[in-house]
């Protein structure tokens, strides 16, 4: 029972620390523990945002009185507050099923994103790995998620569209490698012009199967031709790719809704269902989910449409 109780609380004392910066307190950013992480315990996992792939939010570890903070380690090392107010979405930690916390950790004033790997009996450091993630244009900085597979590999968002994958996510070794869904090949021809003008802006959904489903938003020309739509990376690292028009049947759609996961049918998926917004609107950055349309329960993009796009 003790051993259950740290993975509660060990998320709990991240939310709560989040929680006193964003009421405008006056808090100093504590340092996160120094000491040698303790073995893991095994558990049911906390994978993605909003836990699995229908973003249920029900957790498999019963909760209980928050009285304790077993450790503090802070998710932004630079807050930057405006009239009082903290303008930040953060993203959600991820637990394996060893019982790793793995926290997105925002490191500048204006974003600069490093992933941390820590015990979640003591908070003890296990790995740490820096992404070059470059938040899309935003009024209130965008939340930088991550996400772990069923066979425990962690992704996260990098620059460019790319995704950053490590397998072995509670190991001390490992190698972070890059996945593009347009093609990594395109994206060594010319990182800059990918880097300035194609941003990840939602929470990525992996199905059982491996597949990560992401939004993003194109901002200009690229060489591959991108618009705003919804990528697909599968298991392999072969990726695809649907334009958000095409998703939502609607030309007046641009781009995946800042911040909102596309959530699944059924595992592996099928079928999701994006969230999308419209070009004419009078705040361009206004959600408009697909469940206000006509056919709130109609998915909106299958597998084999996003397969349509091939890769140069």
């Amino acid at each position: 029972m003790y051993e259950r109780k740290v993975r509660v609380l060990s998320l709990a004392s991240l939310v709560s620390l989040i929680g006193a910066v964003a009421c405008g307190d006056d808090v100093s950013i504590p340092s996160p523990p120094d000491v040698p992480p303790a073995p893991g315990v095994a558990g049911p996992a906390w994978s993605s945002f909003a836990r699995d792939p229908q973003h249920t939010a029900v957790g498999a570890v019963a909760s209980q009185d928050l009285n304790r903070i077993a450790w503090l380690a802070p998710l932004d090392l630079a807050p930057q507050q405006t009239n009082g107010e903290l303008l930040v979405h953060y993203g959600s930690p991820v637990i394996t099923s060893f019982n790793t916390v793995i926290l997105p950790v925002k490191t500048g004033a204006a974003g600069g994103f490093r992933i941390e790997a820590r015990s979640g009996v003591n908070g003890g450091l296990i790995w740490s790995a820096d992404s070059d993630y470059l938040p899309p244009p935003h009024d209130w900085l965008p939340s930088y998620n991550l996400a772990l597979t069923s066979s425990n590999s962690l992704y996260a968002p990098a620059s460019g569209g790319k995704l950053l994958a490590r397998d072995q996510a509670d190991s001390e070794a490992g190698t972070v490698r890059s996945l593009v869904f347009y093609g990594a090949a395109n994206y060594a021809a010319n990182p800059a012009a990918y880097d300035g003008t194609v941003f990840i802006d939602t929470p990525i959904t992996i199905d059982s199967a491996g597949n990560a489903f992401f939004g993003f938003r194109v901002t200009g020309a690229n060489p591959a031709n991108l618009v705003g739509g919804i990528a697909r990376i599968d298991a392999s690292g072969a990726g695809g790719w649907v334009a958000a028009s095409g998703a939502a049947n609607d030309s007046a759609v641009v781009k995946a809704a800042m911040n909102s996961a596309t959530g699944s049918e059924s595992t592996p998926i099928r079928r999701i269902w994006p969230i999308s917004s419209r070009a004419q609107t009078p705040r361009s950055e206004k959600a408009r989910p697909m469940s206000t349309r006509k056919w709130p329960t109609r998915p909106t993009a299958s597998m084999a449409e996003m397969e349509r796009r091939p890769i140069a």
